[in-house]
């Protein structure tokens, strides 16, 4: 059977080439962030989008009409995706405008790129729908500090379950942030980035490791990529810690620096040595 696996990272290269398009010949008159939008809505239908630029030509400023003419690349995450939009190119128009579409060659050497969160997230949420996934934090500690060191570090470790699926990844991520001692509230702004950080690369970590596989009968299976190494090894010692917070929910996004105000040196230490853990 047909199959094609899509990870979450995209290449940039010689096999990137495949994946892009010049749209040329399209007349209106946008601001560029509108019309890449539009550009991004219209493809989207062929596939998922990982990027959509547009520029203005400077060869034909405006047509016999007055309108601007522009062109630009979309960037598909799959060679299925790329195929379809060549097919329903004579049907895919911007404004009224049709569009004329061609492939573009490149002589760039290859380079894999992590995607983003959301991109990964929104890549996962194309094939298998909204509510697909859940996470959870299953540890989150600041780590001590090193003499002389001005430096707030967290480690993180998520859970993100995918249901229908009936598969989960974990993700383990570090987050740093410099104080200045002498600056104040410097330390609890610190606190906070950290914390924060070190949830979304461990969030980033666990996506990261998501396999879509598209089957030739339309199908979408997903496996896990169990061959990437965390930054850290998950010691199981983690889940019995001394002390323990009960029915917390814990959201790093909807934190609120401000409370921390004005307390002294001497109460935000005492603060910052208090473990976290969500259940």
């Amino acid at each position: 059977m047909a199959y094609k696996i899509l990870t979450n990272k995209v290449k940039q290269g010689q096999d990137f080439v495949s994946y892009v398009y010049k749209v040329v010949h399209f007349k209106g008159n946008f601001r560029n962030a509108d019309i890449a939008q539009e550009v991004e809505k219209k493809f989207s239908v062929c596939g998922p989008v990982y990027n959509a630029r547009v520029y203005k030509s400077r060869r034909l400023d405006v047509t016999e009409d007055g309108s601007d003419v522009y062109f630009g690349f979309v960037t598909y995450y799959s060679e299925n995706a790329r195929k379809r939009a060549l097919k329903l190119s004579a049907y895919i128009k911007i404004g009224h405008e049709p569009v004329k579409i061609t492939t573009k060659s490149s002589n760039k050497s290859e380079l894999q790129l992590k995607l983003p969160l959301h991109k990964a997230q929104n890549l996962l949420t194309f094939y298998l729908g909204f509510n697909c996934w859940s996470s959870k934090v299953l540890y989150i500690e600041k780590e001590p500090e090193e003499d002389g060191e001005s430096m707030i570090r967290f480690v993180c470790l998520v859970r993100v379950d995918l249901p229908q699926e009936s598969v989960y990844s974990e993700g383990v991520g570090i987050g740093e942030a410099p104080y200045n001692s002498d600056t104040p509230n410097s330390k609890a702004s610190a606190f906070m980035l950290a914390r924060r950080f070190s949830f979304y690369s461990s969030m980033t970590a666990a996506f990261g490791k998501f396999i879509i596989i598209r089957l030739g009968n339309g199908k979408t299976q997903i496996e896990v990529d169990t061959t990437q190494n965390d930054p850290l090894v998950y010691d199981p010692a983690w889940d019995n810690p001394e002390v323990k917070v009960k029915d917390l929910t814990f959201s790093p996004d909807e934190e609120d620096e401000s409370g921390l105000d004005g307390l002294s040196e001497s109460q935000l230490d005492n603060l910052l040595d208090v473990s976290i853990n969500g259940s």
